[in-house]
């Protein structure tokens, strides 16, 4: 289960620097004895209109036709589909699909354990980085002002259901 309030997907596109207020995910351990994170899914849904710039005109245009179009696609999905050790953490492939389009992307993703001594359960932070390119999924609008690649980071805290 997603700890929602540890948790935060940011974005930069150039200049532009945001977020989405509303996300949520789920990881599953196929090999629940040993919680191993090998072969791990992860399923992350984020709610494209919660974009959050703190400039609401800018918001407003990433949420129209041209961008996001939050209205007709409403949800932005990341699906992983398979996983390899790279440089001291884990290169995640998977399926993000935004204005119902999909493509491949890779993330650098890195895990650590820890036990919430407070609550008494069992955590998992990860941080994941990555990029895509934003014309791939019909962004379009502002060729000159903002470049094509949008930088994913991905800051989240698992709390472990066992």
């Amino acid at each position: 289960m997603l700890d929602k309030q540890s948790s935060s997907v940011r974005f930069e596109v150039g200049s532009i620097k945001g977020r989405f207020n509303a996300v949520d995910a789920q990881l599953t351990f196929f090999e629940v004895a040993e919680m191993s994170l090998q072969g791990a899914k992860l399923e992350v849904t984020i709610a494209t209109g919660s974009i959050d710039l703190t400039n609401p005109f800018l918001e407003s245009m990433l949420r129209g036709e041209a961008w996001f179009d939050s209205a007709t696609h409403p949800l932005a999905n990341f699906s992983s589909q398979a996983q390899r050790e790279h440089r001291g953490g884990i290169e995640v492939s998977g399926d993000l699909s935004i204005k119902g389009i999909t493509q491949t992307i890779k993330l650098r993703v890195h895990f650590a354990d820890a036990v919430d001594e407070l609550f008494q359960a069992e955590r998992i932070h990860f941080t994941a980085e990555g990029n895509f390119s934003r014309t791939a999924f019909g962004m379009s609008a502002l060729p000159k002002l903002a470049p094509d690649l949008i930088d994913l980071h991905i800051d989240g805290t698992f709390v472990l259901n066992l």
